[in-house]
């Protein structure tokens, strides 16, 4: 199996001496590093014990949230993920967030009750039925919903433009909505300070690359699965130009570039798979994955006491993934395959399943659970961005 030193992957210790110093990717000049103590200084090394601090409001919050939520999105955020979610935008603290991809908003939910010191803007857009709405905001008046009939792409949005009534009326905005747009927006922050997040299946090097043509620093992105899988391409793919994605390819066809839930593909030779990670490299300033919360290996000890059924299995949602989208279609993963991802993911930040599920207010078989559906999580800060003719080259980029 290839190595991973070389790639965009955190493979140390959370408390080793490397783990301290800076980047992990001297070689394409990417620092991989964990996130900023405050949102104006220098990404930095955030100790554990900062993390750890957000353990506790967390789990209150994702206990209210299984509350408020009687069903549960099987593929969508779950425990490991939501702290992820958690401890950014606790640490970073914008005063205006963008989700792009809301579904039935229960991560909506749980970034208001992150958000609450400080009571950010939040847009969201998503393409869903109008008759399925997701949770709806009525409290903070502080959420826009460009949602069902009022929906409008991220990237046709303009962003970087003074952002008047004339100009917010979006295609399929309502009126009344542009209006009140335009008063939430006429005080906000220069948008380098806001956070967006993506939640959207698109292609994660397009988003950046559009993001960062209207002055966006601050991107956050669920689905950023290991090369060789998923149903679009992650940030994770592109950075790793090569051994990685092709270690995990289906063997019966050649690794596919894939956006929308794997609708829109395209084979992805050896030449684009390069260029993709030269261009990671010229995109983004800074990289971190928020680390699990337990183990993400699951040994059979551990499996037999959560109460595992046969259908289950270690880094399973990886494997469901598989059977309808890019990955090798397999029942189960080789020992070697487990130890690649294993390296290729960040540390836990309890050592043990007990530990993790006390600390969380949470079942054993619940972390082991998160266990087997764990996908990376990623947060990327942008590089300053590019002129304003590529700027609009860009923006219209499909």
């Amino acid at each position: 199996m290839p190595s991973l030193s070389q790639h965009c992957f955190e493979i140390q210790g959370k408390d080793s001496a490397a783990d301290k110093s800076a980047s992990l990717l001297p070689n394409i000049g990417v620092t991989h590093t964990v996130f900023p103590p405050s949102r104006h200084q220098a990404l930095g090394q955030v100790e554990c014990s900062v993390l750890m601090g957000e353990v506790e409001s967390f789990a209150a919050a994702y206990q209210q949230q299984r509350q408020a939520f009687s069903k549960r999105n099987a593929g969508g955020n779950g425990l490991y993920h939501s702290f992820g979610i958690w401890v950014t935008l606790r640490l970073l603290k914008p005063r205006v967030i963008i989700e792009s991809g809301v579904l039935n908003g229960q991560t909506s939910w749980l970034m208001r009750q992150a958000t609450k010191a400080w009571q950010p803007l939040l847009l969201r857009f998503d393409p869903g039925s109008i008759k399925k709405p997701p949770w709806r905001d009525t409290l903070s008046g502080l959420t826009l919903d460009f949602i069902g009939p009022d929906f409008v792409d991220f990237n046709t949005v303009p962003w970087n433009c003074n952002l008047t009534e004339a100009n917010i009326a979006w295609r399929n905005v309502s009126r009344k909505l542009a209006q009140r747009a335009t008063g939430l927006l006429a005080s906000a922050p220069p948008i380098s300070e806001w956070l967006v997040f993506f939640d959207d299946h698109h292609d994660h090097l397009l988003r950046a690359s559009q993001a960062r043509a209207f002055g966006f620093r601050h991107l956050l992105y669920d689905d950023n699965y290991l090369p060789g899988f998923g149903d679009s391409f992650s940030l994770k793919a592109a950075c790793n130009g090569g051994n990685p994605r092709r270690a995990f390819a289906n063997r019966n066809r050649p690794f596919r570039r894939c956006v929308s839930f794997h609708k829109q593909c395209h084979v992805m030779d050896e030449d684009e798979a390069a260029r993709a990670r030269t261009e990671f490299a010229e995109l983004i300033e800074a990289y971190w994955e928020p680390p699990p919360l337990g183990p993400l290996h699951v040994p059979a000890a551990a499996a037999a006491t959560a109460g595992w059924t046969g259908q289950q299995r270690a880094f399973g949602q990886l494997l469901r993934v598989a059977k309808w989208a890019e990955g090798p279609r397999v029942d189960a993963f080789t020992e070697e395959q487990k130890a690649l991802m294993l390296a290729a993911s960040r540390p836990p930040l309890f050592e043990s399943y007990v530990a993790a599920a006390n600390a969380s207010g949470t079942s054993l078989a619940e972390v082991v659970h998160e266990a087997g559906n764990y996908v990376n999580l990623a947060y990327a800060r942008l590089r300053l961005g590019p002129p304003a003719l590529e700027r609009k080259r860009i923006r219209h980029r499909v």
